[in-house]
């Protein structure tokens, strides 16, 4: 449970320090009161969000690479970096191309390769903390786990 907490913690303020990094350049960054709103606002529900991304993806992708005996710190990397992007690649992609008036009238933007890559590529960058995060935790508590056992 700990694992997931760091997981979701992680890729939440990851996301919220990206975000204010964009923003303070900007106008819109007038005071220390819209900066502390902004993370009171998007933390929460930023770690909502990943701790459902650490509960449904990452704790079964975990559990099947210690399966298999996979538990290197890179799979922490790449199991996070699916979490991330893999619900946004599928709900994303273009399986249709969107209504021309709705283009056009500029509610929906077109559809580019780079835009999409992007975002996978920022989504799964939140996931890949999310997933140092998660693994950091499971080796720090294992070899604390392990040690106590040893002492006995």
């Amino acid at each position: 449970m700990a694992a997931l907490l760091a997981a979701a913690a992680a890729s939440a303020t990851v996301f919220v320090a990206a975000d204010l990094a964009l923003l303070l350049p900007s106008e819109q960054a007038d005071s220390v009161e819209f900066v502390l709103q902004t993370i009171g606002f998007l933390w929460p529900l930023s770690f909502a969000v990943a701790f459902v991304h650490a509960v449904g993806l990452g704790l079964p992708a975990y559990l099947l690479l210690r399966w298999r005996r996979l538990t290197a710190w890179w799979t922490g990397l790449a199991g996070g970096f699916l979490a991330g992007a893999l619900p946004y690649a599928v709900l994303a992609f273009p399986w249709g191309a969107p209504p021309a008036n709705l283009v056009a009238a500029h509610i929906v933007a077109g559809f580019t390769w780079t835009r999409y890559a992007g975002a996978i590529a920022g989504l799964g960058a939140l996931g890949m903390a999310g997933g140092i995060a998660a693994w950091l935790t499971w080796y720090w508590l294992g070899r604390k786990f392990a040690r106590a056992q040893a002492a006995l």
